[in-house]
């Protein structure tokens, strides 16, 4: 019911303001709720009192949260400002492209603090327990699994075609590698294919801008129900115990979105793709290809196994409610 959540009273430009809100309002567990932003200028006005006084009586704020760059003159005055009051506040700086995860180190009787950033993914040990993850949990899934296996694989080849097909797709290390799926489209797909882009002028727009048909008539009734429901992924789980995708990671490219990457293909090459991954647990085809990118890089930058845990968590209520199904 949120009534847990801090109030807190942001100091900052509007911009930085509705971006820290935009944060901390995207996962509950901080525990935040915002009662107001003001600008920065104002607290170099302010005594300790006044500050309480307007944190606590006029807002009704628990914490004061400063969103400002501390390198920046007015910032740097502001903070030296709000510590010489003796009130508790929380920063919050950009982090933007590095790494979460980091050691910290102070320096006695000087101003100064040393951030050592690190990789997760770069210690073998870490590398290894997410392998054992892995092995674990599929192996355990496709026991559970095995019977609903063999009904989609009866159900998809009643057509007399292939219930299974590999698409090629960019593995760990720029390896390539087939990811399994049931097939959803007809045997004929790419004659209705062809047929279709002759005769509807939009639908060959659609695709020559997309590469994707709306209502695409290639996908069978079984197909579109697998679809919907996100089971024409589950042959995935052999890829998985075969070590070349993982259960969270990265979605599977093909080469030809290698240009969405850019440098950032690096990130994408650094790890085995997912069966799941941020992408799919914040809205799928809702969300655009850039920020699919970005999520995809977010997670290799700030890998840990708990992370792990909570968005395979996070995929069962996602793929139930279909969000961003297509």
């Amino acid at each position: 019911m949120g009534l847990w959540r801090i109030p807190v009273l942001l100091a900052g430009e509007p911009e930085d303001c509705g971006r820290a809100i935009e944060i901390f309002s995207s996962e509950r567990f901080p525990g935040l709720r915002s009662v107001g932003c003001i600008p920065p200028s104002r607290l170099l006005h302010m005594s300790g009192t006044h500050l309480h006084r307007m944190l606590l009586a006029r807002h009704g704020a628990a914490r004061l949260l400063l969103v400002m760059d501390v390198h920046d003159g007015d910032g740097r005055r502001v903070v030296e400002h709000v510590t010489r009051t003796r009130l508790p506040f929380s920063l919050m700086p950009s982090m933007h492209g590095l790494p979460l995860d980091h050691g910290c180190q102070a320096y006695f009787s000087h101003d100064a603090m040393m951030m050592t950033f690190r990789n997760n993914l770069d210690r073998p040990v870490h590398r290894a327990m997410k392998v054992a993850l892995d092995l674990f949990i599929a192996s355990l899934v496709l026991m559970a699994i095995f019977p609903l296996l063999a009904l989609v694989y009866a159900l998809v080849r009643i057509d007399g075609g292939p219930a299974i097909f590999g698409h090629m797709r960019i593995g760990h290390n720029g390896r390539p590698f087939r990811c399994l799926k049931f097939r959803t489209m007809a045997v004929n797909s790419d004659a209705i294919l062809a047929d279709i882009l002759a005769h509807d002028p939009q639908a060959a727009a659609e695709w020559a801008s997309t590469r994707k048909l709306t209502s695409d008539p290639r996908i069978t009734p079984i197909g579109r129900l697998l679809r919907k429901t996100s089971l024409d992924e589950l042959p995935q789980i052999f890829n998985v115990l075969r070590l070349e995708m993982s259960l969270v990671g990265p979605r599977p490219i093909v080469m030809a979105e290698e240009v969405h990457y850019g440098e950032d293909m690096e990130y994408y090459m650094a790890i085995r793709p997912g069966i799941t991954g941020l992408w799919q647990v914040s809205g799928r085809s809702d969300t655009s290809y850039t920020r699919r990118v970005q999520l995809d890089n977010w997670y290799v930058r700030n890998w840990s196994l708990w992370r792990d845990v909570v968005i395979l968590v996070k995929t069962v209520p996602a793929v139930l409610a279909q969000k961003g199904a297509r």
